[in-house]
């Protein structure tokens, strides 16, 4: 996934391969070769639904919100890295993985 570098609203920073709101720092849209960039501050609801191919994700440092959905049937996901600066999941933020 690639945004034009003059969009207004969304960008693909770092070559992250996912789409990022740039007023709120909220990635809206992934998929299984997505890389989280650390600028990050939420992971948005059903951002990366379906990704099957996902097995791994590491969640940045700033990310506070994980929205519902999030993962969900993301059935290959075997790992997930949730730094203490989460404070809110939403409802089924990791539903149907298998």
């Amino acid at each position: 996934m690639v945004v034009e570098s003059n969009n207004p609203r969304y960008d693909s920073r770092s070559n992250c391969n996912a789409i990022i709101e740039t007023s709120s720092n909220t990635l809206i849209a992934a998929c299984k070769s997505t890389i989280i960039p650390n600028s990050v501050t939420s992971i948005g609801a059903w951002s990366f639904t379906g990704s099957t191919g996902l097995t791994s994700i590491v969640i940045p440092n700033l990310v506070t919100a994980i929205g519902d959905g999030a993962f969900y049937g993301c059935t290959g996901l075997t790992s997930i890295d949730i730094p203490n600066s989460v404070t809110e999941i939403g409802g089924w933020a990791f539903g149907n993985l298998g």
